[in-house]
């Protein structure tokens, strides 16, 4: 195997196999047949340990069905990590999926980087031999600074911070403190519990006491469910809980306090009689104690757990609780959720008993001293570090709660995915701040794992070698804050860039921000409708569950348009996270990352290991390149301006070239063993694996264990990609000879004067060829020579005007083709959706799949969008209206060129045949300028069967394209039913609207035909 060393290389004999198999455990016979592969010579008996691990890794590749590599180690063979064993159940197997989820919410988790660690071939069981040490704790959930220290000053009445055990008692407070007595009227109690054995002695329900209170109720368990017991007695108070925690306590999938790991058990108590139970930091139920007696008459709701029925007597025993305890805290006040979250002592805090035992344990491994720290490293994902977030500013001193709590953490590196923690570098903090460089350096950058993103070359060249037609793409939001994406934004009102937008040549979806408001209760009618947030949110309950079907359908956009783009952009955020970056690459999309100077910093992992310049472009908007106002600022205009022009006049060969280097090196940024692109070492020879995410990260984690203590300038080029700015700074895209953001090279006839380069922009100041030296006298542009040095000196020391190399050519803006009134003409695709909603199952059945097949014989032609729940509350609007409410919100998330309604009812007969719609569209819809909506005619009888058939409007198959007037049309269908009461009586539909319409809006109705 290539990569490990040995002192002494075995002797090959016929009996290798055998010695190999002796000491490395196979774990199935493909395995075994494997062994067959390897050849000699094999390493030493002393390193055959590290084989093992690799045959075990190539074992499981081999049982998985994909091809089988050897453990090669790209990061060298010397790299080894050590996986600490953990005490008290504290790792990341330890924990549910949606507990480590629960802090990062939607943002990408650390659990899929830490399998692909701890499963790795660079694992060893001997310290001994490691050179990086892995903490695998979920660290980030103990980091009290979550709230940025707002909950510090709250004092507890009592506290008893030790571990103590739980022998077949419960918890109990001292005589003088008690909840919802006379001293402590409103209060809150919680505790830390691992509950070791339970003797369950009755059949099920099964009940334990966890706290006794001293009041009228104790915390308890029921069935490893959170619920308040009766002091003295076994019945439960039977909390109203949440329906999702219903559904997990009453199917066996949990919360199970229960399980022998470490839980948060709290309550809270108003005074006046309404509780509310907290369990593991989650709200899990509330009670109103109305009667005030001891009975529970009132509570009417039904167990979180569905098993709190209890008789009372004395042979109804609440189940001895064996384990132990710690941090058992009462406060005199009521305190909400996040409080109990974050108070010292408290859920998400460094007095956890999980982060002590972790703590306690490493600090006593010899392993932590050798080097102080600085070869130690954990996960923490995709969220910031501190978790306080003081947006561009660095962080203050009381935020580093793990560093207070564990001053050896203070050493240790810190992988992450890219959070809002470097931006206080961007900030210009990182020259005189300790606090910035502390919170930056320590962070290594690494790429996600994301579900169906690969990396795989053979796929990505797959990608590069499709149709790309559009040249410049982006999708995301755009608001104030946003300074990259609000001038691109703006800049694209400008008429040159609106009609390549129209064209398709340019594709920049700047998607609305309204449905990101809803938690802070911005939302109105309008959005509801739309689905851009939920009905919930202005006072109405609708049963359409919106939220995931939005997301899922915005990223399945957002993924078609960069697999069918050149390049795309990746503008900064306020998450950070840059996954469109990622998806983009992976599907081939050369990424030209724009930045700030001084604002903001592009995040990219490995910048100096991969050489980002090759595959992608650094664009910074406040480099001066000549986009400088008279008093030194930027002007974002231009800046813009001038960049979408320079990606507008790529050369051909440069953009092959990018796409080549995407391939190449695009893969590397994939977690999963594959085999490469490269060429075999010999012939008929597999080709070489493939260098990972996971090699990278292990050579960055051993460079930083061995040089703790480099200076800044180094950790610069570690952490940013400055050589990758540089070179993108002075690339010429257009070959023409200049540098990035001048393309136009301009000769003059009088030949002692060089070569200059100007933007495709007004108001712009010129350079130099590449290699050529600017002055602002003629010649302007030499060759070689200082730019202090005298014209006179120049001439006499024979220096010539530079010329552009390899020749000098005129670059000129791109046009718009308009010839297609605006619209996308061959070889660039329209975007069309086709939209359908039913609520009737058995019809949809028989009539959608025809509709599926016939988008399917047409891959990249239409985006199907199937809906089963209604946009619209059912109490104001008829399931008819559905179809304008889906219509206008399809066009409202995205930049669409039409938007095509098939109803329920329809059936396509010959879906693999001829498409009638796209013909359609392309001809009338697209070719006539002033017609902006189609509809079909149909013949229907006008009273009784057998009387004389009258022409009708049809809008079982109803097409509108993107246009004003389409926009225009939905809201006056939508004022005409609410004038005339339509809707909400059941009158009439959509279609009865429609008709009225065309019959008294004739001056609106010119653009619509009948077909």
């Amino acid at each position: 195997l290539r990569g490990f060393k040995s002192p002494a290389p075995i002797r090959p004999s016929a009996s290798w196999h055998a010695q190999l198999r002796g000491r490395c455990c196979c774990r199935c016979a493909a395995a075994s047949r494997a062994l067959q592969l390897l050849p000699p010579p094999l390493p030493a008996v002393g390193g055959l340990r590290h084989l093992c691990q690799g045959v075990g890794r190539m074992s499981w590749a081999l049982a998985l069905g994909v091809t089988a590599i050897t453990a090669t180690v790209i990061a060298g063979a010397e790299d080894k990590i050590y996986v600490y064993k953990l005490p008290g159940r504290c790792s990341f197997e330890d924990f549910e999926p949606w507990e480590l989820r629960r802090q990062q919410d939607r943002n990408p988790p650390a659990l899929p980087i830490h399998q692909q660690i701890v499963n790795s071939g660079y694992v060893t069981d001997d310290p001994a031999q490691a050179t990086i040490f892995y903490v695998p704790v979920p660290i980030i959930l103990y980091d009290g600074s979550m709230s940025c220290n707002a909950h510090s000053s709250l004092v507890p009445a009592y506290r008893r911070r030790e571990f103590f055990e739980l022998d077949g008692t419960s918890a109990s407070l001292p005589g003088d403190v008690r909840l919802s007595g006379s001293r402590l009227r409103a209060s809150s109690v919680l505790v830390w519990f691992r509950a070791e054995a339970a003797k369950w002695e009755q059949p099920s329900p099964k009940r334990m006491r966890v706290i006794e209170t001293g009041g009228r109720f104790d915390l308890g368990l029921v069935n490893g469910c959170a619920t308040l017991l009766r002091a003295g007695r076994t019945t439960c108070a039977r909390p109203e809980a949440p329906e999702w925690v219903a559904w997990r306590c009453s199917t066996g999938l949990g919360p199970d306090l229960s399980d022998g790991r470490w839980h948060n058990l709290a309550a809270s108590h108003d005074g006046h009689g309404l509780w509310h139970l907290f369990a593991d930091g989650d709200d899990v139920g509330h009670w109103q104690d109305d009667d005030g007696d001891g009975s529970d008459d009132a509570a009417t709701a039904v167990s979180a757990a569905g098993a709190c029925e209890g008789s009372g007597e004395p042979g109804d025993e609440v189940w001895q609780l064996l384990g132990e305890a710690t941090e058992l805290q009462v406060f005199g006040a009521k305190l909400g959720e996040s409080q109990l979250q974050s108070v010292p002592g408290g859920m998400f805090t460094a007095e956890a008993p999980c982060f002590r035992l972790v703590r306690d344990a490493v600090e006593a491994s010899p392993w932590l001293q050798r080097n102080q720290g600085w070869d130690h490293f954990v996960v923490i994902g995709g969220i910031d570090y501190p978790m306080c977030f003081r947006a561009n500013q660095p962080n203050e001193e009381e935020d580093y709660a793990l560093e207070h709590a564990w001053p050896s953490f203070k050493h240790f590196s810190v992988v992450h995915l890219g959070a809002r923690a470097e931006l206080c570098a961007a900030y210009a903090h990182l020259s005189n701040l300790e606090s910035c460089k502390r919170r930056m350096f320590r962070m290594i950058t690494v790429p996600p794992l994301l579900q169906d993103e690969s990396f795989d070359c053979r796929e990505m060249q797959k990608h590069v070698q499709a149709e790309q037609p559009i040249r410049i793409a982006y999708r995301g939001l755009a608001y104030g804050l946003m300074i990259e994406r609000m001038a691109v934004k703006n800049t694209m009102s400008l008429n040159p860039f609106m009609a390549l937008q129209r064209t398709g040549r340019i594709r920049l979806e700047f998607t609305n921000w309204t449905y990101e408001l809803v938690d802070h209760g911005t939302c109105r009618a309008g959005f509801a409708m739309e689905g851009l947030c939920s009905w919930k949110s202005i006072g109405r309950k609708s049963r359409a569950k919106l939220a995931w079907r939005r997301a899922h359908s915005m990223r399945t956009r957002s993924l078609q348009l960069w697999a069918s783009s050149e390049t795309c952009l990746v503008m900064p955020g306020d998450g950070g996270y840059e996954l469109r970056l990622y998806s983009m690459i992976n599907l081939g999309c050369v990424p030209v990352i724009i930045y700030t100077a001084g604002i903001t910093l592009p995040k990219v992992p490995f910048a100096s290991q991969l050489p980002w310049h090759d595959f992608a472009i650094f664009w910074d908007l406040g480099h001066l390149r000549g986009a400088a106002k008279p008093d030194g600022t930027v002007n974002f205009r231009a800046a813009t301006e001038q960049m979408l022009n320079q990606l507008l006049s790529l050369d051909p060969d440069v953009l092959a070239r990018k796409r080549a280097a995407l391939v190449k090196h695009g893969p590397k940024l994939g977690w999963s063993l594959r085999r490469s692109c490269e060429a075999p070492e010999a012939p008929g020879a597999e080709p070489p694996p493939q260098t990972t995410a996971l090699d990278l990260l292990v050579r960055e984690l051993a460079a930083r264990a061995r040089n703790p203590t480099v200076d800044d300038s180094t950790r610069h080029y570690w952490k940013l990609p400055l050589t990758s700015i540089y070179a993108s700074l002075d690339e010429d895209l257009s070959a023409s000879g200049c540098p990035n953001g001048f393309p136009f090279c301009q000769r003059s006839s009088n030949l002692s004067m060089g070569d200059l380069c100007r933007a495709l922009a007004d108001d712009l100041d010129w350079r130099c060829p590449v290699g050529c030296t600017q002055v602002r006298g003629p010649p302007y542009c030499f060759g070689t020579a200082a730019a202090s040095t005298s014209h006179a000196a120049k001439v006499a020391a024979g220096f010539l005007p530079c010329r552009a190399a390899p020749t000098c050519k005129q670059v000129l803006p791109e046009e718009a083709d308009m010839s297609f009134n605006g619209f996308p003409k061959p070889p660039r695709r329209p975007k069309i959706v086709l939209l359908s909603f039913s609520d009737r199952p058995a019809l949809r059945t028989a009539t959608w799949q025809s509709l599926q097949r016939f988008c399917d014989a047409r891959p990249g032609r239409y985006q199907l969008e199937l809906y089963t729940e209604a946009l619209l509350d059912e109490r104001d609007f008829h399931p008819a209206w559905n179809k304008l409410a889906m219509i206008k919100r399809a066009f409202s998330m995205g930049e669409l060129d039409a938007v095509v309604w098939v109803d329920d009812d329809v059936v396509i007969t010959a879906p693999d045949g001829v498409d009638p719609i796209f013909d359609t569209i392309v001809t009338k819809l697209f070719a006539n300028e002033d017609t902006y909506a189609l509809a079909s005619q149909e013949w229907v009888d006008s009273k009784l069967a057998g009387a004389d058939r009258k022409q009708a409007i049809s809008t079982a198959i109803f097409a509108l394209k993107r246009n004003r007037h389409s926009r225009g049309l939905i809201k006056q269908l939508f004022q005409i039913a609410r004038r005339l009461a339509w809707p909400r009586q059941g009158r009439a539909w959509d279609q009865s609207a429609l008709v009225h319409f065309l019959n008294t809006e004739q001056a609106s109705s010119k653009g619509f035909e009948l077909l």
